[in-house]
């Protein structure tokens, strides 16, 4: 099948068939196929066998089709195709031409792309090596008009969004473990500023819910280029970024500084947040409320009589008590009424069904939930720059000096806390492999060494 697709995509001429009956029938049913597609990707009035052969390859995934997708769609010819495609968006895009229509089609290049490139490092290689790199330059390309030439406040709208998310997704999967991959990103001219101010500065426009996964998308994609190199790690060092528009320091774009100072400050920020959102402490709060609750329900009154709830006086006027008893009479009565139905329709008695919890009770444990998530997000936020930070300065004296500088007291235990964190979770979910780990450990260590050393010249200086 695929080798039929591209095929007609890369020899079949972009005519409609012979015989005009024939032709009619065929552009009918192709206007009723993509009347769901939206105009500004696919012009329903213009349709040839090219376009319908790269809407199916595109419609493809290598999930739906097993992994000798894989093998085929790069032996066949597939993956230069597409790849001309976004060289053919990023041209557009630099002269403003479509934007829209730009942008979708290269996110839906890129979903393909994620796919076959996900643990699949010969599809890796061929697309970090493609027309010396035509791809990456494509996306970086990209990548650079949006964070530099967009208007963010007017013009960053959910399709742009899209894309560049889309982008940073499959530039992450092709630097995975691939030194190739990683050392053709880096060799683009501004590609880690553009990287950065995805990390530091694009967030705040976009909606709240989308802003944790582009973060540490973005943080990830700049751990996987500099955890095994030492040249993207001077690259990185050298070049001066925006700073974190999270710190209360700043948050212009204009204002460059380093990135260890903004990843620290960012680090900072959100180390705090995940204090203050702790899911353990919450719940012990929780308890520790109910607890009390429980405490004002139940007292003792006398020497061995148990009361629950509050004291009441039980004294009733004369005048009452038959008003009482008959309205007592009229609820045995019908409780009983009750009962007979109950036990002949087969229906469990309110007594005897599930306990339904009170509107507070569902409030706190809403606001527990979200707190618990976003202590999660904080917290990922914060080890992933404790990272990408711990690389930085492992073998930079004036880094770690600065980052010594603006932590609290110097102290470079809370990244090192953050990050063993983060690895006990990981291992538990299986969320990296092995060579994951043995990075994270030893930034974990290395954070170990400055606490020591730091420490002890602090105690020196006094």
């Amino acid at each position: 099948m695929i080798a039929f697709v591209l095929n007609i995509l890369t020899k079949a001429p972009s005519t409609q068939p012979s015989g005009q009956k024939t032709s009619e029938k065929i552009n009918n049913k192709v206007k009723d196929l993509f009347e769901k597609y939206d105009d500004s990707v696919i012009d329903s009035l213009n349709v040839t066998s090219g376009i319908l052969a790269r809407e199916t390859l595109l419609s493809l995934t290598s999930q739906k089709t097993g992994e000798w997708f894989k093998e085929d769609i790069r032996t066949l010819g597939g993956l230069d195709h597409i790849c001309d495609e976004i060289y053919s968006s990023s041209r557009c895009m630099q002269k403003r031409e479509e934007l829209i229509k730009h942008y979708k089609q290269t996110e839906r290049c890129l979903l393909l792309l994620c796919d076959i490139t996900f643990r699949c490092s010969k599809n890796q290689e061929h697309l970090a090596l493609y027309r010396e790199g035509l791809l990456i330059s494509s996306l970086v390309r990209i990548i650079t008009f949006i964070t530099t030439k967009v208007d963010l406040s007017e013009d960053f709208d959910t399709t742009c969004q899209s894309c560049l998310f889309a982008i940073l997704r499959f530039l992450t999967n092709l630097s995975h473990e691939n030194e190739t991959g990683s050392v053709k990103i880096c060799k683009q001219e501004d590609a880690l500023n553009c990287f950065m101010r995805c990390v530091l500065y694009m967030p705040q426009f976009l909606a709240e819910s989308k802003t944790f996964d582009f973060i540490v998308v973005a943080l990830g994609l700049l751990i996987n280029l500099t955890e095994h190199s030492k040249q993207n790690i001077e690259i990185l060092n050298t070049a001066f970024g925006p700073a974190c528009y999270e710190s209360e320091n700043s948050s212009s774009i204009d204002d460059e500084v380093s990135p260890v100072e903004s990843l620290t400050r960012l680090f900072l920020v959100r180390n705090e947040a995940s204090k203050d959102g702790d899911l353990m402490e919450e719940l012990e709060r929780l308890e520790k409320e109910q607890d009390e609750k429980d405490a004002e329900m139940h007292y003792h009154d006398g020497e061995d009589a148990l009361v629950c709830g509050d004291k009441f006086d039980d004294t009733v006027e004369e005048s009452d008590k038959d008003t009482i008893m008959k309205e007592e009479g009229e609820t045995k009565d019908g409780e009983t009424k009750e009962e007979e139905k109950a036990s002949t329709s087969g229906e469990k008695k309110p007594e005897e069904s599930a306990i339904q919890l009170n509107k507070k009770e569902k409030e706190d444990i809403k606001n527990t939930l979200e707190k618990a998530h976003q202590h999660m997000e904080d917290s990922h936020v914060a080890a992933y720059s404790a990272l990408l930070i711990g690389l930085l300065a492992e073998r930079n004296k004036e880094n770690q000096d600065s980052i010594h500088a603006l932590l609290p007291n110097g102290d470079f235990l809370p990244m090192q806390t953050s990050l063993e964190k983060i690895l006990a979770f990981m291992k538990m979910t299986g969320a990296t492999n092995e060579a994951g780990f043995k990075v994270i450990q030893r930034i974990i260590d290395f954070f170990k060494e400055c606490c020591q050393k730091y420490q002890s010249v602090t105690s020196n200086e006094s």
